[in-house]
């Protein structure tokens, strides 16, 4: 099977939903062109592939412009990290969500609105984090109901768990990562 046949499956089988797939696009392209992506992404549900996505995902940025970040602490310096990055990775993103702080932290950050960042009480720097943001969670099923989260984070549910996992891990980020960078129509 080719690099471009894996990517397309895995696309398929993983995610499957045409409009989750073009918000991944819309991602990456704007990750790849340097411009702050619109939405952040929320790779959810049982299925295969989140992580290993999120790894090609990471892949797209240069070496060292990458900050992984497990159980965010709105309070600590994982803020800082972020400022500096081009991707930042969010395990365990139920947590962020759920609780109150933690999720007007990310509201935050993701507006990059001068105003709500002021009236949380942040300094202006989170104003110009110029990242993209991949939160992984394994829940099945994730309600955004909030409005000023679902207009901010494209939804990717990875419910699907029939993809085949005899291929080698490496062998499909690689795929995976060839396929992400061909719509970007350049080398990132």
């Amino acid at each position: 099977m080719s690099d471009k046949e894996m990517f397309e499956r895995f696309l398929q089988e993983s995610i499957g939903d045409e409009s989750a797939i073009a918000e991944l696009r819309e991602f990456v392209v704007s990750l790849g062109l340097g411009d702050r992506p619109e939405k952040a992404l929320l790779l959810c549900g049982p299925g295969f592939g989140k992580s290993t996505l999120a790894r090609a995902l990471s892949l797209l940025v240069p070496l060292g412009a990458v900050s992984f970040v497990r159980d965010f602490d709105p309070d600590g310096l994982a803020l800082w990290p972020l400022k500096r990055s081009r991707l930042n990775i969010c395990s365990e993103a139920l947590s962020c969500f759920r609780v109150s702080r933690e999720a007007e932290v990310i509201k935050t950050i993701l507006s990059g609105d001068p105003m709500i960042v002021r009236e949380i009480g942040f300094p202006d720097e989170i104003c110009v984090i110029n990242s993209g943001f991949v939160f992984i969670d394994n829940s099945s099923f994730y309600l955004l109901s909030d409005p000023s989260f679902s207009r901010r984070i494209a939804v990717l549910r990875f419910d699907n768990l029939k993809f085949d996992r005899t291929i080698h891990p490496d062998l499909l980020i690689y795929a995976l990562t060839i396929g992400l960078r061909s719509w970007v129509g350049r080398v990132v």
